[in-house]
């Protein structure tokens, strides 16, 4: 099986998006997904951005949600990525901090720059759904249009994690930012949630074949990491069982990271996103960046960009 995954996909600055096309060329059998897959906010407004960073915090909830829905429309739009959809590839996909909602931003946090309203949630969460299903179905002529703001502040708030089954491999797409309190409040702050925790558990009770996660955030070495919340211990004691962790957010791929000798993480970030813009250019983005994953008799990762078309790999030794 072979799994294409990245990051990182802004269609306001790249509508063009040729990453798909060469995806497309190594027929993967699963796409996944991994955050930032429009950008709500990106850049400083001294440095010419359109919609610096924060900026929709302040905004009406009209505005978000009109925003956001426009946003997942113009990429949904996109040729290329309409093309390898209509393959009928199947699909995993997560979001992270600007497509949730802004950046760096919380579900359950207190910090007044990072803390997204109930309001603000449902909409980021109805509008995500109505994205996913309209990626999925192969059929769709145009973009659904946005459902009334009435009817997505009524919906359910109960995250967008989700699973799927491919052969003998179990994908769990989590949702690290609709339950993710403020870092280091405490030394147990969470990420997923209790509840979110508990959900995965039961996905992989009975389960004897592989896992993919996806996630929007990587495992260690930043301030939104895994690593700053009790979640990547949790994550660590699922013993026994092979899992690779797929994740985003930096702008850049990074070959298999051993984590335990049963978690290995892999990161592609920067499919389509050009970077700051304005006086800036492309600083800070990056285009054409994607992995795959390979699993067979043995298990590999072979990371894409355009300095290095053929890629560079690595294999995933689980138990060693």
């Amino acid at each position: 099986m072979n799994i294409a995954f990245t990051s990182c996909i802004d269609a306001v600055d790249d509508h063009e998006q040729e990453v798909w096309t060469t995806i497309a060329q190594h027929a993967p059998d699963v796409l996944v997904l991994l955050g930032d897959i429009m950008y709500m906010d990106y850049g400083l407004g001294f440095l010419g951005s359109q919609r610096p960073v924060g900026w929709p915090r302040k905004v009406t909830n009209d505005v978000f949600a009109t925003t956001m829905h426009e946003r997942y429309a113009r990429q949904w739009s996109v040729a290329s990525f309409r093309a390898l959809l209509a393959t009928g590839i199947p699909l995993g996909m997560t979001w992270d901090d600007h497509d949730f909602a802004w950046n760096n931003s919380r579900g359950r946090g207190r910090q007044k720059y990072f803390a997204v309203s109930r309001d603000k949630r449902l909409i980021a969460q109805g509008l995500f759904r109505q994205f996913r299903g309209a990626c999925n179905d192969i059929g769709l002529s145009a973009y659904p249009a946005m459902p009334s703001l009435t009817e997505l502040l009524e919906g359910p708030e109960e995250g967008i994690q989700a699973r799927f089954d491919h052969e003998d491999v179990r994908f769990i797409m989590i949702d690290g930012r609709s339950f993710r309190e403020d870092p280091r409040i405490r030394p147990d702050a969470d990420m997923l949630g209790q509840p979110q925790r508990e959900w995965i558990r039961q996905e992989l009770s009975g389960w004897h074949g592989m896992v993919v996660i996806g996630s929007g955030s990587v495992l260690t070495g930043t301030g939104e990491s895994w690593a700053e919340y009790s979640d990547y211990e949790w994550l660590l004691g699922l013993h026994n069982r092979q899992v690779v962790v797929l994740t985003g957010d930096i702008h850049r791929n990074v070959l298999p990271v051993r984590h335990s000798p049963f978690l290995y993480e892999v990161t592609s970030s920067g499919a389509a996103h050009p970077g700051l813009g304005g006086g800036l250019g492309n600083f800070g983005g990056a285009r054409g960046n994607f992995g795959i994953l390979t699993i067979g008799d043995i298990v590999s990762a072979t990371l894409y960009s355009p300095d290095n078309p053929n890629g560079a790999s690595a294999t995933i030794r689980f138990g060693e």
